[in-house]
């Protein structure tokens, strides 16, 4: 059945609420992800969703950098289109390639699910889909306790007896953002998970889906934190760090392990770590996500469309040429 794509009439609670109705959801397809990008600056933003027979089948936040003049650029589906179960996903791809084609831009799309065929129209981009691991939280905690890496909860264990006293969720947003700047700029880490990007999905979140940040002290020093995400069903460990006494001391499995068991409680279904890939993620921090044991998954392979215009193809070579230096990035 085709259907129709056009900007989409939801508000940010109704797009938030049909999010978690589609498999592949992910933090980057939520409306408060799209509206903290635009702050960082940079981008301009697009929502589209698409309807059969008046019924919402698929839904996607695109993100848009466009040439001067109205000359096209850049549209970026970073882990969408989303798509109903029991749909096909080529109309939706057909919709998105006419819908931006026709204004001359280069069309990029990292899929949300590992099966994605390549749809009529798009090509292999040549970059590898996303890979990170998922935990179900839905396990009693005794259960999910026990099932950490021995190692990992002996750790824990100790942290829990001896290490750092952990406060939090609604009240430490701003020492965790101190002090995850200050870790940023002392090791040069490049990441596109900024402090300046964390405020801003603080800002923009929904009361009930505001991330929650977790700082360990330790003789009145801070010694690590860790923000999760929330949207949909889930949650999203998406920033953590350390500081060498917190590491003695276990800081990082203490937050992980408090982070995770306070977003169960409030509703989570499931825990996205962030990404681990086993080709780019440090050994060290591998090690650390593959300790909770959640399930390995890899998304399927970037898609491109280059349409009519040929100034998408010097979009796309700025763009491969951005990407290049992004995979230096630990993931």
């Amino acid at each position: 059945m085709s259907g129709v794509l056009s900007p989409t009439t939801l508000d940010q609670m109704a797009w938030e609420a049909a999010l978690a109705g589609f498999a592949g959801a992910s933090l980057l397809q939520s409306w408060a992800y799209g509206a903290a990008k635009v702050d960082e600056g940079g981008w301009d933003l697009e929502r589209l969703d698409y309807r059969e027979a008046g019924t919402l089948s698929g839904m996607a936040q695109v993100m848009v950098r466009r040439l001067p003049l109205g000359l096209g650029g850049l549209a970026w589906i970073n882990r969408g289109p989303l798509v109903a179960a029991g749909h096909d996903p080529a109309p939706i791809f057909a919709a998105l390639r006419r819908w931006f084609g026709r204004r001359g831009f280069y069309l990029r799309v990292a899929p949300a699910l590992a099966d994605q065929v390549t749809p009529p129209g798009f090509r292999p981009a040549g970059r590898p889909g996303w890979a990170s691991a998922l935990l179900d939280i839905t396990p009693e905690e005794a259960d999910l306790r026990k099932g950490l890496h021995g190692k990992w909860r002996n750790t824990l264990n100790k942290a829990e007896r001896e290490g750092p006293a952990i406060s939090g969720a609604e009240t430490d947003l701003a020492d965790f953002l101190a002090g995850y700047g200050r870790f940023l700029a002392e090791r040069s880490v490049p990441t596109t998970v900024t402090p300046a990007l964390l405020a801003a999905l603080h800002r923009h979140s929904l009361e009930h889906l505001r991330p929650l940040a977790y700082v360990a002290r330790h003789q009145d020093e801070v010694v690590g934190g860790v923000l999760m995400a929330r949207y949909g069903k889930g949650a999203e460990y998406l920033a953590g760090y350390g500081t060498e006494a917190g590491r003695r001391l276990g800081v990082g499995q203490a937050l992980l392990w408090r982070g995770l068991v306070d977003v169960k409680r409030r509703g989570a279904e499931f825990l996205d770590l962030g990404g681990l890939d086993p080709l780019r993620t440090p050994a060290g921090i591998r090690d650390f996500k593959e300790g909770v044991r959640g399930v390995p998954y890899r998304l399927a392979e970037e898609l491109e469309c280059l349409g009519p215009n040929p100034l998408a193809r010097l979009v796309r070579r700025k763009v491969a040429r951005s990407l290049a230096l992004a995979d230096g990035a630990p993931s």
